[in-house]
């Protein structure tokens, strides 16, 4: 990641601690004794969903991993009570784990938050450290959300905000693009709405799961 954006992140979960007010539930399943790797984990959203959600077999093993050392900090006293539970602090482009370590990775609102040539080496690390037969799961911002085109754009869907923190806005075939050649087992897009004054904004989400294999 380029260190722009690495350093814009420092600053937000210096300045905010956790920075992520929405938590999503309907995450896929994670079996008994799997090896969960979540990618560009932040403040560990994810697992604190998992953990609230009570979900039994959230005793698999949890790796998360994050270039902003502000936002591994605020995980610390989680990863303290639990026993299977570890962070790493590293560059999702290049990550220091062996091919086929993980049963499932999770890429969630996190490629979205790179340029071009980052999200193409970001999958491509996620299918090298995925097993054969497991699972990428991906959650990214549609083009349909009503954020998209706030900020100045760099690259075509790419923008960067006040804060300095890039956001790319996908469509579906962008995200099958960015995949190929594998195929997702499924795709879907989600809606929502939020208050704001009297303004009812529309919210959009894509999800995908993908099975692992060669990206040449």
């Amino acid at each position: 990641m380029e260190n722009r954006f690495r350093h814009a992140w420092d600053r937000e979960y210096t300045r905010k601690g956790r920075i992520f007010g929405r938590t999503t539930q309907d995450y896929p399943e994670i079996l008994p004794g799997e090896r969960f790797l979540d990618v560009g984990c932040g403040d560990c959203r994810a697992f604190r969903a998992l953990c609230s959600a009570k979900r039994p077999n959230i005793s698999a093993y949890y790796i998360g991993l994050d270039h902003s050392r502000p936002a591994l900090s605020i995980c610390r006293p989680l990863v303290s009570l639990m026993h299977n539970m570890h962070i790493v602090c590293a560059d999702a482009t290049s990550m220091p784990f062996p091919d086929e370590s993980f049963d499932i990775v999770f890429l969630v609102h996190v490629l979205g938050h790179v340029l071009l040539k980052d999200r193409k080496r970001m999958v491509r690390e996620a299918v090298r450290v995925v097993r054969r037969g497991g699972r990428i799961y991906i959650r990214v911002f549609s083009l349909s959300d009503f954020r998209a085109g706030d900020g100045i754009e760099v690259e075509d869907g790419t923008f960067i905000r006040k804060t300095g923190i890039c956001t790319h806005f996908f469509s579906q075939g962008e995200v099958r693009d960015l995949f190929s050649p594998l195929e997702p087992v499924f795709l879907d897009t989600i809606s929502w709405t939020m208050g704001a004054g009297n303004k009812r904004l529309i919210r959009e989400e894509i999800q995908g799961m993908f099975k692992p294999g060669k990206i040449t």
